[in-house]
């Protein structure tokens, strides 16, 4: 399915699991979770950023992202997370991701 109909689909999903308190959001798993109809692998927070990584081919890093600002580069994620890291307006106040795995 197309990133932006499977985006769409699981929209409401994902702004449920971003507006949990921190404490209560999915953080790193190995038994990952589902969130509409994406297996998200981890979750991390950077200031009122919320960026959601997902499974994927392997090769890249990617998933979603609420950044209630302007885009900042300099997010950290998780430790294999590099930069340069792309990102895709979905609307609103939500971004797809993607970042070379170093």
């Amino acid at each position: 399915m197309p990133l932006q109909a499977r985006w769409w689909a699981s929209r409401s999903a994902f702004e449920r699991a971003a507006a949990l308190p921190r404490s209560d959001v999915p953080g790193p798993r190995p038994d990952a979770t589902r969130i509409g109809l994406y297996t998200v692998e981890w979750v991390t927070h950077e200031d009122d950023a919320v960026i959601f990584g997902v499974r994927n081919d392997g090769f890249s890093l990617g998933g979603f992202a609420e950044l209630p600002h302007e885009p900042v580069p300099t997010l950290a994620g998780p430790e294999n997370f590099e930069r340069p890291w792309h990102l895709f307006h979905l609307g609103g106040r939500w971004y797809a991701w993607t970042a070379p795995i170093s």
